[in-house]
C-alpha cells in the first residue's frame, strides 16, 4: 500500500492548495488526524498532544480534504478520521462559515468518509461523542488499528476538556466571532443551526452522506 512517489505528489498538491497549513508531510508527519469540519478535529488533536509524546509539527490535521488522509495512508503514516453525524457536522459548518460552502460540502463530506470506508484496517475512527466524553475508547481503537502509538489518558475527559478549552480560548484567533466559531451555546446560534438543518435534510445528497456515516459506525464497532 505504501507508495512514496504518489505520497510526494499528493504532498505537493496539498502544499499548493494549503500553503503554510498543517497538511501531511512524509518524513516529518508522524500522525494524521482529519475529517469533515466541525467533527472535533481540533479537540482530538489537542487531546493527543496533551496526553502523548507527539509534537505539533508531527501531527497533520484540520485540512478537511480526503487527500490529506490519503497522503498519510500511502506514506505509511497512521491516520485517524474524526467523524460526526452529517446533519450536525454540516449545520455547524454552515454556522461557522456564515452559510458559505454549502454547495460543495455534501461532496466533501461523502468523499472523506468513502475513503475511510475503503480502508477500514488503515484509518482508525474517532467518533465525535467519543472525542468529547470518552477519549480512552478512541485510544483503544487507534492502538488496535495502528499498534500502541497512543498512551492511555491519565485524567478523565471532564478534566481534560476544561484544561483544553482554556488553552483553545487563549489561542483563538476568532475575535468577535468566537461565540459562533467555537460553538458557545446561544439562542441565536441554535436558531440558525435549525434553519440550516432544514436545508440539509431536504437536499438530494444528504441521504448518501447519512448512509456513509452509518458505514463508518459499523467500521468503528469492528475496529
Amino acid at each position: 500500500m505504501v507508495d512514496l512517489t504518489r505520497a510526494k505528489d499528493l504532498e505537493r498538491w496539498l502544499e499548493k492548495k494549503f500553503p503554510g497549513q498543517t497538511y501531511t508531510k512524509p518524513g516529518v508527519t508522524k500522525l494524521c488526524i482529519d475529517g469533515f469540519p466541525r467533527s472535533a478535529n481540533s479537540l482530538l488533536c489537542r487531546k493527543v498532544l496533551a496526553t502523548s509524546q507527539f509534537t505539533r509539527l508531527e501531527i497533520a490535521h484540520n485540512i478537511h480534504w480526503r487527500q490529506n488522509i490519503e497522503c498519510a495512508l500511502i506514506a505509511g503514516i497512521p491516520a485517524i478520521l474524526a467523524a460526526r453525524e452529517p446533519l450536525e457536522a454540516m449545520s455547524s459548518f454552515l454556522v461557522y462559515t456564515n452559510g458559505k460552502g454549502g454547495d460543495d460540502m455534501f461532496r466533501r463530506y461523502k468523499e472523506i468518509l468513502v475513503f475511510a470506508v475503503a480502508h477500514p484496517h488503515s484509518v482508525a475512527i474517532a467518533l465525535f461523542d467519543e472525542t468529547i466524553a470518552n477519549y480512552a475508547s478512541i485510544v483503544d481503537r487507534v492502538n488496535r488499528v495502528h499498534g500502541d502509538i497512543l498512551p492511555a489518558p491519565q485524567v478523565d475527559d471532564d478534566t481534560l476538556n476544561r484544561a483544553l478549552a482554556k488553552e483553545a480560548e487563549e489561542e483563538s484567533l476568532h475575535g468577535d466571532d468566537i461565540e459562533k466559531k467555537i460553538g458557545t451555546p446561544s439562542a441565536s446560534r441554535s436558531q440558525l443551526k435549525q434553519q440550516y438543518r432544514s436545508y440539509i435534510e431536504s437536499h438530494s445528497k444528504y441521504a448518501e452522506c447519512a448512509i456513509m456515516y452509518e458505514r463508518i459506525l459499523r467500521i468503528a464497532a469492528r475496529q
